[in-house]
């Protein structure tokens, strides 16, 4: 659908501070791709959910697996967010960054990004331990390093919380 067709069935929107709409009317929008994103995402979230359920109830099952799954669907998230162009150059990088710096996904497990849509936000989901640290220092360097932006990525730090039910 273009731009112009959007305005002529659709006068306002509730994106219509952010959007590009008005000053490309003969852009093309891939709405199938965008609802795709929309159906698969609230897929990933229930999966996220059922995942962190089912260790709340057998907190002695296989860690790692776990991790590594709830790492799949971050991973799978963020693909599917840029696949509608909605991603960053920059965000784009700390992510595959992160998945190239531990591959085996033992102190890494996924990331995606997050946010409000302003871009600049990375969830990195990691085991809090030194080897993690330390991999997330590995990625800050790299991607000062693959960007040229001097400026490391800082690092917000949320360990493991006690869930009530």
């Amino acid at each position: 659908m273009t731009g112009e067709l959007f305005l002529a069935r659709f006068i306002r929107h509730d994106d219509e501070p952010y959007t590009e709409v008005r000053r490309s009317p003969d852009v093309k929008y891939a709405l199938r791709s965008t609802v795709h994103h929309a159906l698969h995402e609230n897929a990933r979230v229930k999966a996220f959910l059922n995942i962190i359920d089912s260790w709340l109830v057998d907190e002695n099952g296989d860690a790692l697996h776990r991790a590594r799954a709830l790492g799949d669907l971050m991973f799978a998230s963020h693909e599917s967010y840029n696949s509608i162009k909605l991603g960053s150059t920059e965000t784009d990088a700390i992510v595959a960054i992160v998945h190239d710096v531990d591959p085996q996904r033992n102190h890494l497990f996924g990331a995606k990004i997050t946010g409000d849509g302003c871009g600049g936000a990375v969830c990195v989901l990691a085991s809090d331990t030194p080897e993690a640290q330390a991999a997330i220092e590995r990625v800050r360097e790299l991607f000062a390093t693959k960007t040229g932006i001097t400026d490391k990525p800082r690092v917000l730090h949320a360990a493991k919380a006690t869930l009530a039910r």
